[in-house]
């Protein structure tokens, strides 16, 4: 898994014309800050793009701008399961996992990620009244400490995007490679 969101400037070198857009009349356009406004599907063809790059074999099987299936023993990039997503995005303690990318305490703790807070510049949102992240939108990718896995923003900045179809009920799974349902109505978003 990566360990940073990736930025609009990296995207940026697949699609050139990407915009990200703006939040409460700021942008999240700068070349720093994580790619907004992104479809599964671009996701997707942006995994396939960096695997063609690399030389690696396509996880993701398109034909005629479509998706017809995976192949799971390619070696290239792809789109964190759910079950890898919640694993990595989370401390375990001897027990079980936190219920938060922080832990299980809320509100978060100061300096834990980017979060809607007293901050924000869009006062249409719910906030975290007494959090100051000092950003009004998104900010740079590795602006806050990593995770215990090395990761970081997986508590905040901006949803991402993962391989499953949403479900309502997700299954308890022992595998990492449980890839999720085969179909669906949506894709599963996990983070802030």
């Amino acid at each position: 898994m990566s360990t940073k969101e990736v930025t609009n400037s990296q995207f940026r070198e697949f699609l050139g014309n990407h915009d990200s857009g703006k939040f409460g009349g700021e942008s999240l356009n700068e070349a720093d800050q994580p790619v907004a406004s992104v479809s599964w599907f671009e996701s997707v063809l942006y995994c396939n793009w960096l695997s063609r790059r690399d030389g690696l074999e396509k996880f993701y099987l398109i034909k005629h701008g479509k998706l017809f299936g995976i192949n799971a023993e390619a070696n290239g990039y792809r789109l964190p399961t759910e079950a890898e997503w919640e694993a990595l995005s989370r401390p375990k303690s001897k027990q079980s996992l936190s219920i938060f990318p922080w832990g299980s305490d809320y509100p978060p703790p100061q300096n834990t990620g980017n979060f809607a807070d007293k901050s924000s510049s869009n006062d249409r949102v719910k906030k975290l009244e007494d959090y100051d992240d000092s950003f009004a939108v998104a900010s740079p990718v590795g602006s806050f400490q990593k995770n215990i896995n090395d990761l970081y923003d997986m508590a905040g900045n901006t949803s991402e995007w993962v391989h499953d179809f949403y479900e309502h009920q997700p299954p308890t799974v022992t595998s990492y490679n449980y890839f999720g349902p085969a179909n669906g109505k949506s894709r599963t978003v996990k983070g802030s």
